[in-house]
């Protein structure tokens, strides 16, 4: 849980280089001095390359040096919540959690229209006695704040892929926001990491092999996917109640 990105990138760049080259908000100038900083460290990864190692670091490091000074608030780096791994496979997901209050003011007017649009089809579905093409997509607030993240993020993603071409990783991370909101939803990509972990827990099961309390492999993994569906659904209750319990209060 919440690993620093200098481990989480295999020690690559020390953690103080971490927090220069990861802040947490960039500027397009920014992200064009961070692609210089890529590109130099493909270039001495190169197997045609013929610098020595204390040329290599320099010529990486004048480019790091480069990159615009960091604020103040952004001096703790951009750092994910969780990193998994199938250390069998080499398989890893980063993953960093949000929870969106949907009705809040700022998200009334566009939940209005989706809730219209739903409204609507549902109608019309019922009249046509058809399916309801629309009733199961997801609150497009989630999907932005889902899309936010993934750019975000997006730098230490690019390193990590490097590193796999370069055969420092078995496989490249795949990283995923876990989007929620307040009211229970989850975004797609949510949904799609709790199947992946309910897999990893079949797969831990299937290969301890066969059982002396006689449980078999279905009834197992059903039961560990309600009792993670029930336990990220008392997070997401539990947050609310805590931010209910202190509006109003002095952040101190």
């Amino acid at each position: 849980m919440e690993p620093d990105t200098h481990t989480l990138l295999l020690g690559e760049f020390s953690k103080a280089e971490c927090r220069r080259i990861f802040p947490k908000y960039v500027s397009k100038y920014y992200k064009d001095k961070f692609c210089e900083v890529l590109n130099a460290i493909e270039t001495v990864a190169s197997r045609v390359c013929s610098m020595t190692d204390a040329e290599k670091h320099a010529y990486v490091q004048v480019r790091i040096d480069q990159l615009p000074a960091v604020k103040r608030e952004d001096t703790t780096g951009l750092r994910i919540d969780l990193a998994m791994e199938n250390e069998s496979t080499g398989e890893t997901k980063w993953v960093d959690v949000t929870a969106v209050h949907t009705g809040a003011e700022s998200y009334r007017d566009k939940a209005m229209k989706v809730m219209g649009s739903k409204l609507i089809s549902r109608q019309l579905a019922a009249r046509e006695q058809v399916p309801d093409p629309i009733a199961f997509e997801p609150s497009p607030i989630l999907l932005e704040r889902t899309t936010a993240k993934n750019e975000k993020y997006a730098r230490l993603l690019l390193v990590a892929k490097k590193q796999t071409a370069e055969k420092k990783r078995k496989q490249a991370p795949v990283f995923a926001t876990f989007a929620v909101s307040d009211y229970g939803e989850m975004a797609p990509v949510a949904t799609e990491l709790q199947e992946w972990v309910v897999n990893q827990y079949r797969i831990k099961i299937e290969q301890e092999g066969k059982r002396d309390d006689g449980c078999k492999l279905a009834d197992l993994v059903r039961s560990f996917r309600n009792r993670l569906r029930i336990g990220i659904q008392m997070a997401i209750a539990s947050g609310c109640g805590e931010m209910l319990c202190r509006a109003g209060q002095a952040w101190a």
